[in-house]
């Protein structure tokens, strides 16, 4: 698929026919265009591979122009407390507010996720730092079955966590960043049953082994949550999120990197 996207100071294009067209290993090209009453220019584009596999064990997809999950499978979210969408990183985004103590997005539903392969993908654009407790991204938990609980927090010393927790055992794969404010910043997750892995803007931050399976949580609610924990919903994220993707598998660098510049499933 091409997507036009017209290089600032160009006119408008009606139509275009691409020519001199050089596919590179980058999402990203310029390419030479022409239409009617457009001189020939340069004009942005990206490029995703047909066929693309953003798609495969989609679980869920949230634009989060509203709470409708758009993976087709089902999983809406609840509006907990009046999240308002507002403009974010592509169209509207859901804003929990400059300073959150009630709001959050969730579903009791597990996403058929239970301490198995999965990724979990989105733009995160914090309005107020935490300070007394972390800023929660999201979590998962399945109460039954292996006990496992995922979640990505960022703390109020500048610590992003990716963590998959087996109840007494948390794997935390940590990471010092400064978020700052109003500023996007896209965040991944993967697991692939040995390894939990952390992605900011597009770029690796390492690794932690993670594996097996947890006794059970009694101190967590089943479920998916954006923008509070599962089991500690006093700690709530002041800021946005947008574009987020679950997935029951691990998404590969490329995969990301489509995420990253702007792609769907």
């Amino acid at each position: 698929m091409i997507e036009k996207k017209k290089k600032k100071g160009s006119p408008p294009i009606s139509w275009i026919d691409i020519t001199n067209l050089t596919l590179t290993s980058s999402p990203y090209l310029w390419v030479d265009v022409t239409g009617p009453a457009v001189a020939a220019k340069l004009y942005r584009a990206v490029y995703y591979p047909a066929g693309t596999t953003l798609a495969n064990n989609l679980v869920a997809y949230y634009k989060l122009e509203d709470t409708v999950d758009s993976s087709g499978n089902g999983y809406n979210l609840i509006n907990n407390n009046g999240v308002v969408f507002n403009p974010g990183k592509n169209g509207n985004a859901a804003d929990f507010g400059a300073v959150n103590s009630t709001k959050w997005l969730s579903t009791s539903d597990t996403l058929g996720i239970d301490g198995g392969a999965m990724s979990f993908a989105g733009w995160v654009n914090i309005t107020t730092l935490p300070t007394g407790s972390v800023a929660p991204i999201f979590s998962q938990f399945k109460a039954g079955g292996n006990h496992v609980r995922y979640e990505v927090h960022y703390s109020p010393s500048g610590v992003l966590s990716f963590i998959r927790n087996r109840l007494n055992t948390p794997d935390s794969l940590t990471y010092n960043v400064n978020l700052g404010t109003g500023t996007w910043h896209h965040l991944v997750y993967t697991y692939d049953l040995t390894t939990v892995e952390g992605w900011v803007d597009g770029v690796s931050i390492g690794t932690v082994a993670s594996s097996g399976s947890g006794s059970e949580d009694t101190d967590a609610t089943e479920g998916f949550t954006l923008g509070t924990l599962l089991y500690s919903t006093d700690q709530k994220l002041s800021g946005l999120l947008d574009e987020v993707g679950v997935w029951s598998r691990k998404l590969s660098s490329a995969e990301i990197a489509y995420l990253y510049n702007g792609a769907r499933p």
